[in-house]
């Protein structure tokens, strides 16, 4: 029995020798030819990922033939060696009775079985072709393979490490930040030729977006008019901040000793100037800068300090610049073939009531409406089928020539008030100002608050307050202080500051909105973004808003 054991066990491990052989010679194709054009790709376009691919696919090959190595049973074992035994005799017996063949039929029939089966079973001769393909995949593979490994650097991951780390050390606003990071992510994930190249344009313009340039440039040429601060001008004009940050260290040395009247306001037109000009979100706080120096023209004191403000910040300007001028060169010795971008300038303003298509302004009520041509004004009623949509007593409403919804296109006045059936219109009207000039406003019978504090007239209900009602507009007084207070100038810090949260967190709400309907995101992720960020809930699509109010 054991002896019988060991011819099933040794010829079980020759069958299992020849298939493996068997399998080996049919992968070999299928496996070192993609293999070999992985490697041409990589040579190629010098990108690590085709190297890999070529490396892996041999070697997860080889690791899968040897683990799954074909296995046979001791059964099919068995039979093949009783096969190949069978065979053996009969052609042991052929040989035998071969020069009998021709005097027996018996005999001839068996040695044509025996040449038929054999004949069946045997392998076909193999050819040169078949003996050289697996040679010369072999040797293409390893040829490609130390070429590869052999290529010299051409300095790029030492140039995208260094572009990496002035990326992370660039100082600025947290949407400036995110924008270069997302451009270097994809400059890295980049290839080479046409994609790397769009990714370099896409990171120029951030770059570009970065810079304030011109509107440093423009606020020098203002500040160079005046004799005080020509020195600072004329050299944040050429665009050197360091220089002009020592120019205003000078000029504060110079205003701490006192200005005569001339100089002085000399000195408050060019920082007016000056500050109409920077409207780059990096320039804000050399805005306040300037700003602080104006109001202080006439305090020595105050003035020097806020001089050396200046400079400081002209200082940290210039540390900025420095930083994305590093990234820029970088980035062209990354690429040197790659057109450098064109900079863009961008503005935003930081005043409430800016102009943005549809006019916003104040009335009396303090609140900002719009209207169809830029228009708009306050008045009391209620809304007009033939003259739009008039505001609430005490608030500021949309005004047009249009339909009943207030979303005409024309440029009329606010709809007068119309009464309800049986009450007559007396006189006397009631007049607004606002963004886009005088407008007349509703006509009233009474005034209502003058109805309740003499106890006419009934209460409202619960939980319906009566709003307050204002007859006459806030008048401006100059011409000059909208446009003022369109750019913040008459904004304090704190409400700067306040204003410029807001805007950010606007910023970064419509940012999550389109994130997640760009990906079809739920509403949990939504609402899970939200909370992370810590932004107000935003209003369900699915709830319907509420209906006009029933006369």
């Amino acid at each position: 029995m054991r002896a019988f054991l060991a011819v099933l066990d040794q010829g079980k491990r020759v069958l299992e020798d020849r298939l493996l052989a068997f399998h080996l010679s049919r992968l070999g194709r299928w496996v070192l030819l993609p293999a070999c054009l992985l490697l041409v790709a990589a040579y190629a376009t010098a990108w690590w990922p085709p190297l890999a691919a070529g490396i892996l696919l041999p070697a997860a090959s080889l690791v899968w033939l040897r683990r799954g190595r074909p296995r046979l049973s001791l059964a099919e074992t068995a039979r093949t060696v009783d096969t190949e035994q069978s065979l053996n005799d009969v052609l042991t017996t052929a040989h035998e009775f071969q020069p009998r063949e021709s005097q027996s039929p018996v005999l001839a029939a068996l040695m044509e079985d025996a040449d038929r089966r054999v004949q069946g079973l045997a392998l076909p001769p193999v050819g040169r072709r078949e003996r050289l393909e697996p040679v010369i995949l072999i040797a293409l593979f390893l040829v490609l393979l130390l070429l590869n490994l052999l290529r010299p650097g051409d300095g790029t991951a030492a140039a995208l490490e260094a572009l990496q780390e002035s990326v992370k050390g660039f100082k600025g606003d947290s949407r400036e930040r995110r924008d270069l990071e997302k451009a270097m992510q994809g400059v890295q994930q980049a290839g080479s030729g046409e994609q790397r190249s769009q990714a370099a344009a896409g990171m120029q313009q951030a770059v570009a977006g970065a810079q304030a340039t011109q509107d440093l440039q423009q606020a020098g040429q203002a500040l160079a008019r005046a004799d005080t601060s020509r020195g600072v001008g004329q050299a944040m004009a050429s665009g050197n901040l360091a220089q002009a940050a020592e120019a205003a260290q000078a000029m504060a040395r110079q205003a701490g000793a006192g200005l005569s009247p001339e100089a002085a306001e000399s000195l408050r037109q060019a920082l007016g100037e000056a500050q109409s000009q920077l409207n780059h979100g990096s320039t804000r706080d050399l805005r306040s800068a300037m700003q602080e120096m104006q109001n202080n023209i006439d305090n020595p004191e105050r003035l020097q300090q806020a001089a050396n403000q200046l400079a400081r910040e002209l200082e940290k300007l210039a540390q900025r610049q420095e930083s994305l001028g590093r990234i820029s060169q970088q980035l062209a010795r990354l690429m040197p073939n790659s057109g450098q971008g064109s900079g863009s300038g961008s503005g935003s303003g930081s005043g409430q009531g800016s102009s943005t298509g549809a006019g916003q302004g104040s009335g009396a009520s303090g609140q900002g409406g719009q209207s169809g041509a830029g228009g708009q004004g306050t008045g009391q009623g209620r809304q007009s089928g033939s003259g739009g949509q008039s505001g609430q007593p005490g608030q500021s409403g949309q005004s047009g020539a249009g339909s009943g919804t207030g979303s005409g296109g024309g440029s009329g006045g606010a709809s007068p008030w119309q009464p309800p059936p049986g009450m007559q219109k007396t006189g006397g009207t009631t007049t607004g100002l606002g963004a886009g000039g005088k407008q007349a406003g509703g006509q009233v019978t009474q005034d209502p608050q003058k109805i309740v504090k003499e106890g006419k007239g009934k209460r409202p209900p619960a939980g319906k307050a009566l709003p307050e009602f204002t007859a006459t507009a806030e008048v401006s007084s100059s011409p000059q202080l909208m446009p003022d207070y369109e750019k913040g100038a008459l904004l304090t810090d704190q409400e700067r500051q306040r204003l410029q949260a807001g805007q950010e967190t606007v910023a970064r709400s419509r940012e999550i909105d389109e994130f997640c309907q760009q990906h079809r995101a739920t509403p949990r992720l939504r609402t899970y973004l939200r909370d992370f960020f810590a932004l107000p809930a935003a209003p369900s699509p699915r709830t319907p808003g509420p209906g006009p109010r029933q006369p």
